[in-house]
């Protein structure tokens, strides 16, 4: 993991800022599924670490509103144009990742990460649920 780039040199990179954006589409879906399901509170932001490769990131996410957990309904072409079209116009778009990128095995990652687990035990242990 030493030979990896320091997050700070790759975190403005085209391609590293597509593919947490993609990460970040998923993770929204996830986070969404978790509050529905009654596993954490529907009306507090969420936090939600997201990997690619050897970088991680922590999101937050929500609250939500009632549209946005709605069940989305199936897209009209299930051949996968519509991935490619989403992955198109994440392409063309312009990301940034505000958030502070970690680099797995560092000290510093390793203290975003506790920071993490004690802000998720708090809120699973709240007992607001759908």
């Amino acid at each position: 993991m030493a030979d990896f780039p320091d997050p700070s040199t790759i975190k403005s990179h085209g391609s590293v800022d597509l593919q947490f954006a993609l990460a970040f589409k998923q993770a929204a879906d996830q986070v969404k599924a978790t509050i529905k399901n009654g596993a954490v509170p529907y009306n507090e932001v969420i936090e939600w670490i997201i990997s690619v490769g050897p970088y991680f990131i922590i999101r937050r996410f929500g609250p939500f509103t009632q549209a946005e957990l709605d069940t989305r309904g199936h897209r009209p072409n299930d051949s996968g144009d519509a991935d490619v079209a989403d992955l198109i116009e994440l392409a063309h778009q312009f990301h940034t990742i505000p958030e502070t990128m970690h680099h797995i095995g560092t000290t510093e990652a390793a203290i975003a990460v506790e920071a993490f687990h004690n802000i998720g035990a708090r809120l699973y242990a709240s007992n607001v649920r759908m």
